[in-house]
């Protein structure tokens, strides 16, 4: 039975697999749309027009989602908050582009359903204790005993 609990807890869930390709491959995108070999998305566009920086930006945002990408794959807790980090980042993005009036509703759909699925029970279990052993709870420590509580039966007057 402990084999069987070693190894469910071993296995990445599909759904961490699922975001981490979509991570790499939006990552890839946002390089290429930086190139000029894809049409630009209205959320790369808007931090291009932003500031003359953001190519820098972006290629930093890409290289982010990379590195969570391998880190979700490999099942790093790092990992799990730099994507929640990004995709709170999409979803600022995605409010801001809402306010100017071309929202993105299907980018701002994934990431709240990558931000809820990386929230599930079962899948915050697979991103802890990742160092071989069980995550550890603390004991909470009991009260000293007051005035009202009795101590070995005596009443303190």
């Amino acid at each position: 039975m402990a084999e069987t609990t070693d190894r469910t807890r071993s296995r990445r869930p599909l759904g961490v697999a699922v975001i981490a390709v979509f991570l790499l491959a939006d990552a890839v995108i946002a390089v290429l749309q930086l190139t000029g070999d894809t049409p630009v998305t209205t959320q790369t566009q808007t931090l291009l027009d932003i500031s003359d920086h953001a190519p820098g930006g972006v290629l930093l945002l890409a290289a982010l989602r990379a590195v969570a990408a391998v880190g979700l794959w490999t099942g790093s807790r790092r990992a799990w908050v730099l994507t929640m980090v990004l995709v709170g980042v999409g979803l600022v993005l995605s409010l801001y582009l809402y306010v100017l009036g071309d929202p993105p509703y299907v980018r701002m759909l994934i990431d709240v359903v990558i931000a809820f699925y990386l929230n599930q029970g079962a899948v915050r279990v697979h991103f802890q204790g990742r160092t071989g052993q069980p995550a550890t709870a603390v004991a909470p420590v009991d009260p000293p005993p007051s005035r009202e509580t009795p101590v070995d039966g005596a009443r303190y007057g």
